[in-house]
């Protein structure tokens, strides 16, 4: 588990460290997350990306993947129910947004796996 979690902050950071790859895969670049920090700000950014580079990296399941998602989808509407400023709610919403893509690539994934059993094209041994 450390090496994969290892593994996974090496990608991060280095996907981070170029600001093309970053922006790409929507992570701030290294230097943005310095210049808000020097300033005492911080950045509304949704852990997807980070949560999407853990999958490739192995250091989680397709299935735990999904777990995470479906659980920040649920803080996010509670968040979103309850914030009173317009700009986070938005940004709230963005994010939701993300997450809710991501569970529909699931979904969809999920149904063509169950369609290829369906076809036959795939073996369950049922052990």
């Amino acid at each position: 588990m450390a090496e994969a979690d290892r593994d996974w902050k090496k990608e991060v950071v280095a996907l981070m460290s170029n600001p093309d790859q970053a922006r790409a895969v929507g992570l701030p670049s290294y230097e943005t997350v310095l210049r808000n920090s020097d300033a005492g700000g911080a950045s509304l950014v949704s852990m997807i990306a980070a949560w999407r580079v853990a999958k490739r990296v192995g250091m989680l399941s397709s299935g735990q993947f999904d777990e995470v998602c479906r659980s920040q989808s649920r803080l996010l509407r509670t968040e979103i129910a309850c914030c009173a400023d317009p700009d986070l709610s938005a940004g709230f919403q963005d994010m939701l947004a993300e997450y809710d893509i991501e569970a529909a690539n699931a979904r969809q994934s999920l149904l063509s796996t169950i369609s290829r059993f369906g076809n036959g094209d795939a073996h369950f041994s049922g052990r």
